[in-house]
């Protein structure tokens, strides 16, 4: 790494972090009580087919830092340590992936600039270690080369993926880059073929079916026509809940992947309108009731991100676009399966994979000549904008919740 970029992120991190720090300070809110709460319980009586049990990574580390005196202010500081850390491994990502240091800081640059990421570091939430621990994984992965560096990849993916629920989007993204960088299955036969697909078909099946028994919470949404939980203050709006009249219930002693199966068979047309709308609303970031500035500066950000991130995929060869891609599509298909966030955090941890693959397509356009300083300047002010928009969204929201 060099040795100026290094420091330059450093300062930028800590001005960056700083500024949200004496804007916002250390943040709890209902779920992060709950989180509290079942941390002062016994780790050992989290059963594995309970709703605590997807965040069993997060209770112990709040648990550690709640019985060890550290508290909440040892807890934010680990966040924000964390969080430097998977720059500083995103800025190496990049490096790798592209050859250019160039990259490294604008993609670590992009990690400090977009607010949505660093603000989570002082909440009492799981989204600051989950963000941190997946650019861990995309770093651990894309370096591993032994045996013994898979076992040691393999328990970082599963502690990061019980650091929240729908955390299993990082075994799966994990699956799936595996399948791909070592081709398994090019020896099989075709029926062998079939048979590990539908088994990882299955277990995907399972896993998903598992949350929905531990979280029926599912089913109350659906019922209710609900695209964004949190948001009862502001209805009646139709991108926060479409009418549910006319709706047919399943019966109240189904299971909850009865429930969700027979509700979506009684209601193919009112499920459908309410899947698109919650991917939407995920997808580009925006809610009904964020000013109209940020709404156009989120969309227009993501948007491009999207679009470079999307060719960055079709021209980088590094194996490591096929976990960034299936970490997006199967947390884009949870949540619209499911509820999106009040506070769109839901897509904070797939950002950095984003930023990865856009970086290095910004170096191609960007950068075919030795040196473009006007270009990253500009960039750099992009992330500033960036950083006002959303400090003014949080800031209405707040004074309006």
């Amino acid at each position: 790494m060099s040795r100026v970029h290094f420091y330059l992120l450093i300062l930028l991190f800590g001005v960056a972090q700083a500024v949200l720090f004496f804007k916002f300070g250390i943040v709890e809110n209902v779920d992060s009580q709950r989180y509290l709460d079942w941390a002062l319980q016994p780790l050992s009586d989290i059963s594995p087919t309970s709703w605590k049990f997807y965040s069993f990574s997060y209770l112990l580390i709040l648990s550690f830092f709640i019985k060890s005196g550290l508290g909440i202010a040892g807890l934010v500081l680990f966040q924000i340590s964390a969080s430097l850390i998977a720059c500083l491994l995103l800025y190496q990502l990049a490096i790798n992936i592209s050859g250019s240091k160039k990259t490294g800081l604008l993609a670590a640059s992009l990690f400090i600039l977009f607010g949505e990421i660093m603000l989570w570091n002082t909440y009492v939430l799981t989204e600051s270690l989950f963000t941190s621990g997946i650019v861990w994984v995309m770093y651990l992965i894309s370096m591993a080369k032994s045996k013994k560096n898979w076992i040691i990849c393999s328990i970082v993916v599963v502690f990061v993926a019980l650091i929240r629920p729908m955390g299993i989007t990082v075994i799966l993204a994990f699956l799936l880059y595996l399948s791909i960088r070592f081709r398994p299955l090019a020896t099989f036969s075709r029926q062998s073929k079939w048979a590990v697909v539908m088994g990882m078909l299955i277990l995907a099946g399972v896993l998903i079916t598992v949350l929905l028994e531990g979280n029926p919470s599912v089913n109350f949404y659906y019922s209710r026509g609900q695209i964004v939980w949190g948001t009862d203050s502001y209805l009646p709006n139709k991108w926060l809940r479409i009418d549910n009249s006319g709706v047919s219930y399943p019966p109240a002693d189904q299971s909850s992947i009865g429930m969700f199966a027979t509700f979506v068979a009684n209601n193919p047309t009112f499920f459908l309108e309410l899947t698109f709308r919650k991917a939407i609303m995920f997808l580009l970031h925006i809610k009904p009731y964020h000013s109209i500035v940020h709404q156009l500066g989120t969309g227009i950000l993501l948007i491009i991100s999207y679009l470079l991130s999307l060719s960055g995929f079709f021209s980088e060869k590094s194996h490591l676009k096929y976990f960034v891609l299936g970490l997006f599509l199967t947390k884009w298909i949870l949540v619209s399966l499911s509820v999106e966030a009040y506070d769109g955090r839901f897509l904070v941890p797939l950002l950095p994979g984003l930023m990865l693959l856009a970086s290095a397509k910004c170096q191609r356009i960007l950068w075919k000549e030795p040196e473009s300083p006007e270009a990253l300047s500009g960039l750099v002010n992009l992330g500033s904008l960036s950083v006002c928009w959303h400090l003014d969204h949080r800031t209405r929201f707040r004074s309006s919740s």
